[in-house]
């Protein structure tokens, strides 16, 4: 174990870089001020004092990650007990985690306003986002990027531990410097999460709490798979809770409560324009599942934009997926008490 020597941030780098893979750095507290992004390339357990305690934050003017991890030498990595604050809409992004993340933890952390993510994944990777407090994080809190095609060719069975997990969070959206543009996770390019047991407190929102993006945006393929279920998402006013643009998967047990004008909306997002392709198109909803969600005490009704492309019986259907078990919770990663 070894710990930080002052608080300036040149004594964080000189900890990180000193460590052993697999050691467990602890940050005391304090506010380290980073004028360049914390490179992380092996496995570390980062331990803040606490996520009111330890704070990490942008130095004037600088628009670097404050945290870039791109692990040369395998192994988990857990960052935990600390706080991330950025300045939006200055873009200020929070952690990067690059190069197919495995096992990895980022836990009892705050994210406020970093922009334009508080945490965003690439690859193939597995992993746990839990017990967390992500506050005005502009446009979106958590993205999660797979690895294209290859994501693709694997098979995608909901209820295992193939995915990013992010659950037991609090969201909060209620200054944004563009009402038209806040999600709390999104995903594009092949990616596989888990959104489960999060709780959502959202003002006047023009967009969507919850996404995942079709074959668009200039990444080589769309979302491939997700499980969204057992969240309470409230807002005063959103368009949308969950927007499903492609992909497959299951969504159940949400309880949403305010103003929506579409509690769970489907549509398809593609290269040649949303709606425009011949069935089937690439990358759309084919297999999604949806069943047990409620707004403001009702049974709510699934709003299809294209119903031509995405048709009820055919591409998603109202019932429980046969065989379905949800993955082991609480995550077993949150569980492991001490280190990584």
């Amino acid at each position: 174990m070894l710990s930080v020597s002052g608080s300036s941030p040149d004594s964080l780098e000189r900890a990180v870089n000193c460590a052993d893979p697999g050691d467990t750095v602890m940050i005391p507290e304090g506010c380290y001020r980073l004028s360049r992004s914390l490179l992380i390339v092996k496995p570390l357990f980062l331990m803040g004092a606490g996520e009111s305690k330890t704070i990490l934050s942008h130095a004037e003017g600088v628009r670097a990650w404050l945290l870039r991890v791109d692990l040369k030498v395998k192994g988990k990595i857990r960052i935990s007990g600390m706080a991330f604050e950025g300045e939006a809409p200055a873009e200020t992004p929070g952690i990067l985690m690059l190069n197919d993340p495995r096992d990895f933890r980022i836990d009892n952390c705050r994210f406020v306003k970093c922009s334009r993510r508080a945490i965003e994944v690439h690859g193939d990777a597995r992993g746990l986002i839990d017990h967390n407090i992500f506050m005005d994080n502009w446009y979106t809190a958590v993205v999660v990027f797979g690895d294209g095609t290859d994501g693709w060719k694997r098979p995608f069975r909901p209820g295992d531990s193939e995915a990013v997990f992010v659950e037991d969070n609090y969201f909060q959206q209620k200054s944004v410097p563009d009402i038209s543009m806040a999600h709390h996770i999104a995903s594009n390019n092949g990616s596989r999460y888990v959104f489960r047991y999060n709780t959502i407190a959202d003002g006047d929102i023009a967009s969507h709490a919850v996404d995942a993006h079709g074959n668009k945006y200039g990444w080589e393929r769309g979302s491939r798979g997700f499980e969204i279920y057992g969240n309470r998402i409230s807002a005063v006013h959103r368009w949308a809770g969950i927007n499903i643009r492609g992909g497959d998967g299951v969504i159940f047990d949400n309880v949403f409560e305010g103003d929506f004008v579409s509690p769970v909306h489907l549509m398809h997002e593609g290269r040649t324009g949303d709606g425009k392709c011949d069935y089937p198109c690439v990358d759309q909803v084919r297999e999604l599942y949806i069943w047990g969600n409620t707004c403001n005490g009702k049974k709510i009704d699934i709003r299809v934009r294209h119903p031509e492309i995405i048709q009820a019986g055919r591409d998603y259907f109202l019932q429980k997926k046969a065989g379905f078990v949800p993955y082991r919770y609480p995550h077993p990663l949150a569980e492991e008490k001490k280190g990584l």
